[in-house]
């Protein structure tokens, strides 16, 4: 919402009735995307709640589930107009505590499910491997693997470099320690006890789990405010729009390929 695609396509939507300007410290998120993601969060605890013991789609509530498309079309799009009338007040509290708290769960959950891709991509390659005896499934497990950590390296001096900076003690803390995180939890995934406990595990998963952690932390220095005058410039893309864009771009694409694959594996 702070980039200038962001902030041009949210006034496009919505007719020129939400201006932001973000660029200039006045952000009205509040206004907006928390109104909006309250509506799509209380919408769904409701379905959860009315579907709430259905296994079966035969069951009698399941239509809730498989149906009633107008009705829930129109019932969303309430919530939302009366997400508008809410004061500021509850907005606040609820962007600082409650979303900041959701955030940090769903980021675990795609962690989850970023593990469990890669348990079965792993599995899958081998599998085929064994089968068929060619090489190439052996040669896409190893290069996948070699490109995560690859992709670990770069972004991990990267961060060094642009966001380390003498001065910038917190930006250097987070790196470090996301940096000997990242080397302990591949040395676990091959330790001797780990692979007899899990023939499956392996650097594999590690590194896919290391690349998204790595592009979190990067996400996060980039997404930082701009330093005042008084303290060393941490961030030197906070006034890149194009770097801000691509990194929510990614970010976009993380969320979405989490939610296709936790639904397709439901389903």
């Amino acid at each position: 919402m702070t980039t200038s695609w962001g902030i041009d396509l949210v006034k496009r939507i919505s007719w020129g009735f939400i201006t932001l300007k973000c660029p200039e410290g006045v952000c009205y998120g509040t206004l907006a995307v928390h109104r909006m993601c309250f509506s799509l969060s209380l919408w769904h605890i409701i379905l959860g709640v009315l579907t709430l013991g259905v296994d079966d789609s035969r069951h009698t509530r399941a239509v809730v589930q498989n149906g009633l498309w107008i009705f829930k079309f129109v019932g969303w799009i309430a919530l939302a107009v009366l997400a508008f009338v809410i004061p500021n007040g509850f907005f606040e509290f609820y962007s600082k505590y409650v979303a900041m708290g959701g955030a940090g769960v769903f980021l675990l959950v795609q962690l989850v499910l970023l593990v469990d891709f890669a348990y079965n991509l792993a599995e899958a390659c081998i599998g085929r491997w064994e089968d068929t005896e060619r090489p190439l499934w052996r040669n896409i497990l190893v290069g996948g693997t070699c490109a995560m950590y690859l992709v670990f390296a770069i972004m991990t001096v990267a961060d060094f470099v642009y966001f380390a900076r003498d001065g910038c003690g917190r930006n250097q803390f987070f790196i470090t320690a996301n940096m000997l995180a990242c080397i302990l939890v591949s040395a676990i995934a091959v330790h001797p006890r780990v692979q007899e406990a899990n023939l499956k595990s392996g650097l594999a998963q590690a590194g896919m789990v290391t690349a998204y952690a790595t592009y979190l932390v990067t996400s996060a220095l980039a997404g930082s405010p701009e330093s005042s005058d008084s303290v060393p410039e941490c961030n030197p893309l906070a006034r890149a729009a194009s770097a801000r864009a691509t990194m929510a771009v990614v970010g976009a694409f993380f969320t979405i390929g989490a939610i296709c694959y936790s639904t397709t594996n439901a389903a």
